[in-house]
């Protein structure tokens, strides 16, 4: 018997040997991350703390306090680290090709399991994705785009304005509504007018009923995302042999409706491609061209059924799955990111403008120069002035740039693991090298954007900190170029030696560094000239035809989450005619 019992006593003493030297000893003096400070005391040991932030929705504003305390790089969990620099930081992870953390593939497949180019960890498979689509995504190409133009004109003289005409009483140019919600709308229709056609996209600006049941089944999901994207494993273990789900089941039920309704814009968009005499109706009828998904499903489905590049590096999804399954999983994931964060941003904007109406007067006065005035007045086959011209506008862009920073429509880390090295050097993040591969590590936006010695009083909405920036000057030739000849004397300068930049310039370009609405490098928002052409146009139109005021404005404060909405999920603003 004491032999047994001595044996026992050195198995468990070598036990807890080992737990200490793993969970004690190592993360605090032997690994490299032991040098970073912690942003919490139980930091080095276990990750239930940064957990529980997330689970109870305080993660970027906790994380702007760490970096404050602590500097640019602080240690989250055992093997985890956040990043708020751009050199040796955002650079090195964003523009150095590391990988996605599964935080991504583990919320946002769609059908069971179908991943699409955003969802995607690996990078040969994004990138061959991403080639299927780049060209239609392009500025130049959606600049261009006659059908982009025509979609654009017939939702704000069809739809947007005649919506907001109505609403006025003979007697009084006034009303007040949802800016929340007509955003909401008006942004999904423009994202599915461009991916799938007019005729075969939404119509949440006339169909209100369809809106609200989309809407409210799409984001009324958003406050149980924590269980599937942090801790996927007990999510699957709880359920598979406990039989609990640790998010109620219509969350599942709701990802359902949606994704059926996407696969109905998708068998149409099938059918409207089957349509006889296609060329010639496109002809008179630009609007209607299916541009993203007609692209994406040539490439992923070419005539001549020849190996692609893509084929080569499929993305995830269960075996035998249909072409039609794969396809409407992207769409799906487009629509539904593509018209949320805009409309976030353009809730936030029209807010700022209702709160500061000097700066709106000077937003008003600018968009008086476009070639083509924009009045309630117009009809539903009216003509906007071209797209270029309402990009060129310097003040305007300003505002959406500077929103863009305050009000981050995705404010939340985007993570990353750290890369194998050769001879398991590990990497340099920061002042801290010898960091080693598979670390989760991140930037945000909502920390790089109130970076005090880059932005003065970061928490002030002040569109003019943008003003003195000489993209601006471009912007105002461009939009001399759109009304008269070019001469010589509006030949691009040459630019100016950067070792005789000012201070002033430095200091832009730091701006210009640490703005990060849309991430950066190979998987930054694939749609990001689209989302800005858009808000652009929405913004032009609306505050050309009417002064806004705040109604309501009560729960503007975001969301403190990944994707961050009003916490009310609303927005009153009294409209009130010009003319």
């Amino acid at each position: 018997m004491p032999p047994l019992l001595s044996i026992s006593s050195l198995a468990l003493i070598s036990l807890l040997c080992t737990l200490i030297y793993k969970f004690l000893i190592h993360p605090v003096l032997i690994s490299p991350l032991g040098r970073i400070p912690a942003a919490h005391p139980t930091a080095p040991f276990s990750p239930l703390w940064i957990l529980w932030i997330r689970h109870q929705f305080r993660e970027n504003k906790t994380l702007e306090r760490a970096h404050a305390r602590h500097g640019p790089v602080v240690r989250l969990g055992p093997n985890e680290l956040s990043i708020n620099c751009v050199d040796g930081g955002l650079r090195t992870i964003y523009a150095g090709g590391y990988e996605k953390h599964e935080f991504y593939s583990n919320q946002f497949a769609n059908y069971n399991g179908v991943h699409t180019m955003f969802s995607t960890t690996g990078s040969v498979a994004h990138a061959a994705r991403k080639r299927m689509m780049t060209n239609v995504y392009s500025k130049s190409q959606i600049q261009s785009s006659r059908s982009m133009q025509r979609v654009s004109e017939h939702i704000v003289h069809g739809r947007l304005l005649p919506l907001l005409r109505n609403r006025a009483n003979e007697n009084d140019r006034s009303f007040e509504l949802d800016a929340f919600h007509l955003l909401n709308c008006a942004t999904m229709d423009f994202v599915t007018g461009y991916m799938f056609g007019l005729c075969n996209s939404s119509n949440f600006l006339q169909n209100d009923a369809t809106a609200r049941w989309w809407l409210e089944h799409y984001q009324s999901r958003k406050q149980h995302t924590f269980w599937p994207q942090e801790l996927p494993r007990l999510s699957d273990f709880a359920a598979r042999w406990f039989g609990l789900n640790l998010s109620p089941k219509w969350v599942a039920d709701a990802n359902a409706d949606l994704e059926r309704w996407t696969l109905g814009l998708v068998d149409s968009s099938e059918a409207y491609l089957e349509t006889s005499n296609l060329d010639e109706h496109e002809r008179n009828h630009p609007e209607d061209a299916p541009t993203v998904y007609r692209q994406l499903r040539t490439a992923m489905d070419p005539p001549e059924k020849a190996a692609t590049a893509a084929a080569a590096a499929p993305l995830a999804a269960p075996p035998d799955t249909p072409l039609l399954i794969q396809l409407a999983s992207e769409m799906h994931d487009q629509l539904s990111a593509g018209h949320e964060t805009s409309a976030i941003t353009l809730t936030y904007l029209l807010h700022e403008l209702a709160l500061h109406p000097a700066i709106q007067t000077q937003l008003h006065s600018e968009l008086l120069t476009l070639s083509y005035p924009i009045s309630h007045t117009n009809g539903p086959h009216a003509e906007l002035p071209p797209a270029r011209e309402i990009d060129a506008l310097p003040f305007l862009h300003a505002v959406l740039t500077e929103t863009l920073r305050l009000h981050a429509a995705i404010p939340g880390p985007q993570p990353r693991l750290t890369p194998s090295t050769p001879n398991s050097s590990g990497v340099t993040l920061g002042a801290y090298g010898d960091i080693p591969a598979g670390v989760r590590v991140s930037c945000n936006a909502h920390c790089l954007h109130r970076v005090s010695h880059v932005y003065p009083k970061p928490e002030t909405w002040d569109p003019t900190r943008w003003l003195s920036d000489t993209s601006f000057d471009q912007r105002k030739s461009a939009t001399r170029e759109t009304t008269q000849p070019r001469r010589e004397s509006d030949a691009t300068p040459t630019p100016q030696d950067p070792q005789q930049q000012s201070p002033q310039q430095d200091q832009l370009k730091a701006k210009q560094k640490h703005h990060w609405p849309f991430s950066s490098g190979s998987r930054m928002c694939i749609g990001s000239h689209l989302a800005t052409q858009n808000m652009k146009t929405l913004v032009a139109s609306i505050l050309s035809v009417y002064e806004i005021r705040v109604g309501d404005d009560a729960g503007m404060q975001q969301e403190d989450a990944y994707t961050a909405r009003p916490v009310e999920r609303r927005l009153v603003l009294r409209f009130e005619r010009r003319d």
